[in-house]
């Protein structure tokens, strides 16, 4: 009998301790939560998470610290793959420097890149920075940036607009060579020089402004602007390099600054120019300064034309004479008498 009571009582000790394991169970994970178990609205997959999430990603660039700042090198990619980043954010601090400057080739041939946000701590964007992004539409973040480098977005053929700071000085060559896209362009008050091929073939190109400050134009500054109809170059500027208007195959109105004497070929095979007026003030000129311009049927010329290298000979497409218009008396109006030009007298 004893021995019955006995078996009997660990039965009934095991039969509880199962129910406690049991429990115990239960409570240890009573609070756990699983993915299922998330409310859709608590994961963000929205682009302000994602944007602030890329601006903390310091892996995904490796950069040099140049005079207390830093300066992007080159971009790795984010954790999804290279091949994946089509919207860029910069971070504006790396390992607590502050990004002030976007590399020489950092992006380059970035092709799945469509748009680029920088902080605000970026002065710089140098040599080729952004060259043949090919899928760059969108450049943000660029209000206090003074220097954009040589060839910085050649070949951005989808950039169709960037709004340039007022903080910008300088410009390189070809920084924005094959954009061809790009359909307005407005140069800061502050940058002085159009350096050469700066619009090269920027065939969708309709609108352009040209400060006051600018005092230089250089070589080929404006190619192949096949929309370009109007051009309008102020009198502060005083150089303008051979073939600095070139190949504009819609250009009809171009105002030249009368302060810059007229180089050879300065206007070059812009065939839809009919008219052209040299400004009063302007003293020397070539007999090519407009050259190959197959439409050109009349020219004026100021008083002011003191030399003309060369004899002074405009022709057309069809081998016909250009009319030269200048006051009568004047310089102008004897080389065009003596070299059998068409001429006619003005006041």
């Amino acid at each position: 009998m004893k021995k019955l009571l006995i078996g009997l009582l660990t039965l009934i000790l095991c039969l509880s301790l199962i129910g406690c394991d049991k429990t115990n169970n239960q409570s240890q994970y009573a609070d756990a939560t699983t993915v299922s178990d998330i409310p859709n609205e608590t994961i963000d997959t929205s682009t302000e998470y994602k944007t602030e999430t890329m601006k903390n990603d310091e892996s995904a660039f490796e950069y040099e610290i140049v005079d207390g700042g830093a300066v992007i090198t080159y971009f790795i990619g984010y954790s999804d793959g290279k091949e994946h980043s089509t919207d860029i954010v910069v971070p504006d601090k790396l390992n607590g420097y502050p990004v002030t400057t976007i590399g020489k080739l950092s992006f380059q041939k970035l092709q799945p890149m469509t748009s680029i946000i920088l902080p605000a701590t970026v002065t710089t964007i140098e040599y080729g920075a952004f060259f043949e992004c090919s899928k760059l539409t969108s450049v943000i973040g660029i209000e206090n940036v003074t220097s954009i480098g040589e060839n910085a977005f050649y070949g951005c053929d989808v950039l169709t607009n960037i709004t340039l700071p007022t903080t910008l000085t300088s410009i390189g060559a070809c920084a924005f060579r094959d954009c061809e896209k790009l359909t307005s362009i407005h140069i800061p008050e502050g940058v002085t020089r159009i350096e050469t091929e700066t619009f090269y073939n920027c065939t969708s190109l309709v609108d352009i402004l040209i400060p006051s400050t600018v005092t230089y134009i250089c070589e080929n500054a404006f190619n192949s602007c096949n929309a370009l109809t109007t051009l309008t170059i102020p009198d502060t500027v005083t150089t303008i390099e051979k073939w600095a208007i070139r190949e504009c195959e819609s250009l009809t109105n171009i105002t030249w600054s009368k302060n810059a004497n007229m180089v050879d070929s300065a206007i070059y095979d812009c065939d839809a120019l009919t008219t052209f007026t040299v400004p009063e003030g302007v003293t020397e000129m070539y007999s090519k300064s407009i050259n190959d311009c197959d439409n050109l049927t009349s020219i004026y010329l100021p008083a002011s034309l003191s030399k003309i290298d060369d004899t002074l000979i405009f022709f057309n497409e069809d081998d016909e004479v250009v009319t030269v218009y200048a006051p009568a008396g004047s310089y102008a109006a004897e080389n065009a008498v003596n070299d059998d030009m068409k001429f006619q007298a003005i006041e």
